[in-house]
């Protein structure tokens, strides 16, 4: 009887594997497909982002260093 049961143990485990590796080979496709538009899509939004709003030449501003950092009492 366990002999049975482990059989069957063992085909469910190949199915539950067959059907991950289906599930994947069809959405992987998509999935890089949709990466590579979405990086696409940010690296021009960075790139426009940086053409309309230029970075000022001087430093940028600093907050003091004592409203940086809390100050602990001993």
């Amino acid at each position: 009887m366990a002999a049975i049961s482990q059989c069957k143990d063992k085909r469910r485990h190949i199915r539950n594997r067959t059907h991950l590796a289906e599930v994947l080979r069809r959405t992987l496709p998509i999935g890089i497909i949709v990466a590579l538009l979405l990086t696409q899509h940010w690296e021009s939004a960075k790139f426009a982002q940086s053409t309309t709003h230029p970075a000022p030449l001087s430093t940028t501003h600093q907050p003091a260093a004592s409203s940086q950092w809390p100050s602990f009492a001993i």
